[in-house]
């Protein structure tokens, strides 16, 4: 790979990780509704294209969004603690009848915050935090 290709490549993770974390405190801070493209491109400081450039939706951003801060390195937290954290997830759930990638995104989730050893789901203990989702 040459430089310039790698600089372009930099530039552009740089830039995506830059629309995630505008995306991420605009979605905590107001919630997924009333967070327009917009207003995370503007809060990146960065255009609306660039914003498509990247995601294909608001949805798949808060699909990351709600991943990033459920992965596996941070299981040993209580994920869902903040309001405005059990808030993005319910809206992820609110998805998951009408897209796969919801169900995927709360799989995942729940493998990390509820692991088993062989890697699956613990009921109980999903159970238990879907409920503390909903209090």
């Amino acid at each position: 790979m040459t430089t310039r290709a790698t600089r372009r490549r930099a530039t552009s993770q740089q830039t995506r990780a830059r629309l995630l974390a505008a995306a991420k405190t605009l979605f905590l801070a107001k919630g997924y509704e009333a967070t327009s493209v917009r207003s995370v491109a503007d809060a990146a400081d960065l255009t609306i294209g660039a914003f498509y450039g990247h995601f294909t939706s608001k949805r798949a951003v808060l699909f990351e969004v709600v991943l990033a801060m459920n992965t596996p390195a941070k299981a040993g937290r209580r994920p869902f603690a903040p309001a405005s954290e059990r808030a993005l997830v319910l809206t992820v759930a609110s998805f998951a009848d009408t897209d796969p990638r919801a169900l995927e995104t709360l799989d995942v989730v729940l493998r990390a915050i509820a692991p088993t050893r062989r890697g699956g789901v613990s009921t109980a203990a999903a159970g238990a935090l879907l409920t503390d989702l909903l209090v």
